[in-house]
């Protein structure tokens, strides 16, 4: 049974030829990071609603915080991938 998968796999591969695996590759991971940079910002404007700007550094507004910078993280992490796909392909049209 796994050999027939795995037939059935190495056939759908010779028929793509790598370009358009590639371009479907690029395609999906542009619309990935702008679907996940969207919630990232979502979750931080969520987040800077909960805060308790009275009582900045008390114990309810820690996982608020917390969650502020993970999204923070996130959108810079995106920004990395965004940045070195551009470079990548940059550097494959010279």
């Amino acid at each position: 049974m796994k050999g027939i998968f795995i037939n059935i796999f190495n056939k759908f591969l010779t028929n793509w030829s790598d370009k358009k695996i590639l371009k479907i590759y690029k395609k999906i991971m542009k619309k990935l990071i702008i679907i996940i940079s969207i919630l990232a910002i979502l979750l931080i404007v969520f987040n800077i609603r909960l805060i308790d700007f009275n009582e900045f550094f008390s114990e309810k507004n820690t996982v608020a915080i917390v969650t502020i910078i993970a999204g923070l993280c996130c959108l810079i992490l995106l920004r990395i991938v965004k940045v070195s796909n551009k470079i990548k392909n940059y550097n494959k049209e010279k």
